[in-house]
C-alpha cells in the first residue's frame, strides 16, 4: 500500500470540522463529493487564498494509491476511454454539449456499477488558458510535457479515506502548519 496525502481547503468559520465537506453544488466540475487536493498541500494553500480571501483552514487525509476504489482520469487509460467513450455516445444520443460533472452524474445514474466499484474519481483540472512551464519534445515546439500537476479527488464515498482521518493542520488565522 502506498499511501498518499490528501488536502482540503474550506473556509475559516471559526469552527472545527470533524468530516470532509460535501461539495453538492450542480457546477461541481467532478460530479457531487467531497474535493480534495492530491498530495500538494500547496494547492490547498492556493485554493484557500483565492477563494477564501485569506481565510482558510486546510484539512489533511490520506488515501491507498494502490487501491482499485477510485476511477482514475489521469492515470488509467483503461477509465479515461470508458468515460470518453461514455460521454461521446451521451453526446451522439442526446444532441447536446455536457460537462464533466454533468456527465459523471448521469453515468452514476446509468451504470449502476459505477458507484458500487469506485468510491472516488482522481482527475487533472486543466484550463486552455492555463500557462504552465512546459519543456518541449523537439526545436519545432509542437510537443510538450507541460508541468501541471494541480490533481484533484472527489471522494463520493468518504469510507474511502484511510481510518478516517481527516484532521485540521492549517489555520491562515495564525499561519501555523500543525504536522
Amino acid at each position: 500500500m502506498r499511501v498518499r496525502q490528501l488536502f482540503q481547503s474550506v473556509e475559516d468559520k471559526g469552527n472545527i470540522i470533524v468530516v470532509p465537506i460535501l461539495c453538492n453544488a450542480n457546477d461541481a466540475w467532478l460530479g457531487k463529493g467531497h474535493y480534495f487536493w492530491d498530495s500538494e498541500i500547496a494547492d490547498a494553500h492556493w485554493w484557500g487564498q483565492v477563494h477564501y480571501h485569506e481565510n482558510y483552514v486546510i484539512y489533511q487525509s490520506e488515501y491507498d494509491y494502490d487501491s482499485l476504489e477510485f476511477f482514475d482520469l489521469l492515470g488509467n487509460t483503461e477509465h479515461r476511454k470508458y468515460f470518453f467513450g461514455f460521454a461521446q455516445a451521451l453526446i451522439n444520443k442526446r444532441k447536446k454539449k455536457y460537462t464533466v460533472g454533468e456527465t459523471i452524474e448521469i453515468l452514476k445514474r446509468i451504470d449502476f456499477t459505477f458507484l458500487k466499484n469506485y468510491k472516488a474519481i482522481r482527475a487533472l483540472p486543466e484550463s486552455v488558458r492555463t500557462n504552465v512551464f512546459q519543456v518541449y519534445f523537439d526545436d519545432n515546439e509542437v510537443f510538450s510535457l507541460p508541468n501541471r500537476t494541480r490533481i484533484q479527488m472527489c471522494v463520493m464515498d468518504a469510507s474511502f479515506l484511510l481510518g478516517g482521518k481527516y484532521a485540521p493542520i492549517y489555520h491562515s488565522s495564525n499561519s501555523m502548519t500543525v504536522v
